[in-house]
């Protein structure tokens, strides 16, 4: 993590499964660990891609839930959180807060 809470792209390798059933994973993802505002941006993020049902993300414990649609095809979560958490950082560099 970098100053102001904002991703760094070493951020987006400390990822980790911890838990997987159709329609629900659990993923460690140091990028959001004490930084609320990570924390709040990657659920934002995810919550755009279609079959994403709910998201949250704990800032204190580094986890995100993510429930979603087992239906949706071509859906991979670890995939959507790398990809926000890239977007994320790129729009810290560059002030950019638009999702567009």
């Amino acid at each position: 993590m970098t100053r102001r809470g904002a991703v760094s792209l070493e951020d987006t390798e400390g990822m980790r499964l911890l838990s997987s059933i159709r329609g629900r994973e659990r993923w460690e993802v140091t990028a959001i660990r004490q930084s609320p505002r990570a924390a709040r941006a990657l659920e934002d993020a995810l919550l755009q891609y279609p079959g994403v049902l709910d998201v949250k993300a704990n800032p204190v414990s580094g986890r995100v839930l993510v429930l979603y649609s087992p239906d949706t095809l071509g859906l991979h979560v670890e995939s959507l959180i790398r990809d926000s958490l890239t977007e994320l950082w790129f729009q810290s560099v560059s002030g950019n807060t638009n999702s567009n």
